[in-house]
């Protein structure tokens, strides 16, 4: 099994199309639109650690929030699963420096580093003034939610790497050590009970429904289906390259057919997948 460690949406909603900040990402009613069409799969947050978040102030921060309760689910479910196959401590130690010790700790730092140049203080989220401004109460919002969840992240990847871990961090240490903020410090992390590791058993019968589940298609039609690519289907299903690959790999949505080195999807199976998921 392989992990992607890198966490994802990240460069989009810091510097590259789904960036709060945009124009084109502001407030309007065009969010009416993408919260219906968005496929999101977080479902029960996985873990030992529950986030619990301030409510939304608009369309824009429910669809946002979706967007990354559902990345960060998705992201962490892959990480409790590949982490305890890793049992040699060298390759342990190697994953603790390159998640831990570096990227999502650089993550942090960037995020540091946005809240203080534009001033994004929370306070202004809890205390709204009359005349606030909702843009920028919005963009507060999603940053520091994205902090809260590669807070989360983090945490849930160190307790599954605490035997080559010499000095555990808690939510409270990561903002005040790594994004730099002052005291009073807000907690949005919540240690759950004990986990309870699934059998091997477990995993065969998740996998058997898995398949089933992406088998339950439309064998009606004879007519020829119209093939979209994996830009298409991201397009269509509101979701991020990370997102449709580990659609894939859990085999919860409509399998491709290769056509020479590119996968091609049937468009109508696509629409149809997300059409059951929002229903």
């Amino acid at each position: 099994m392989e992990f992607d460690y890198y966490f994802p949406l990240f460069n989009q909603l810091m510097y590259g199309q789904l960036n709060p900040e945009l124009p084109e990402n502001a407030e309007s009613q065009n969010y009416t639109l993408r919260i219906e069409q968005q496929v999101t799969t977080h479902g029960k947050q996985v873990g030992a650690f529950s986030l619990h978040y301030l409510k939304p102030v608009n369309l824009k921060c429910v669809y946002y929030g979706q967007l990354l309760l559902s990345e960060t689910n998705l992201y962490c479910e892959d990480a409790l699963e590949y982490i305890p196959t890793e049992t040699d401590t060298r390759i342990r130690s190697f994953l603790r420096d390159q998640i831990l010790d570096k990227h999502l700790t650089t993550c942090l730092e960037r995020i540091g580093e946005k809240i203080k140049t534009k001033n994004y203080r929370l306070e202004e989220l809890e205390h709204p003034v009359v005349d606030a401004d909702r843009y920028r109460l919005s963009n507060i919002y999603i940053i520091h939610l994205l902090k809260a969840c590669i807070a989360k992240a983090y945490l849930e990847i160190q307790e599954q790497l605490v035997d080559v871990v010499s000095w555990k961090r808690t939510e409270e240490l990561l903002y005040l050590g790594v994004v730099k903020e002052l005291q009073p410090i807000k907690h949005f992390l919540v240690k759950k009970g004990k986990m309870t590791p699934k059998t091997s058993e477990d995993r065969v019968l998740d996998k058997q429904v898995k398949k089933n589940k992406s088998n339950d298609v439309d064998n009606k039609s004879d007519i020829s289906p119209n093939l979209i690519d994996s830009k298409q289907v991201m397009k269509l299903l509101a979701i991020s390259e990370s997102g449709l690959y580990r659609l894939k790999k859990a085999e919860k949505i409509p399998l491709p057919t290769k056509i020479g080195k590119k996968d091609k999807y049937d468009e109508q199976k696509i629409i149809e997948y997300r059409d059951s998921l929002n229903q």
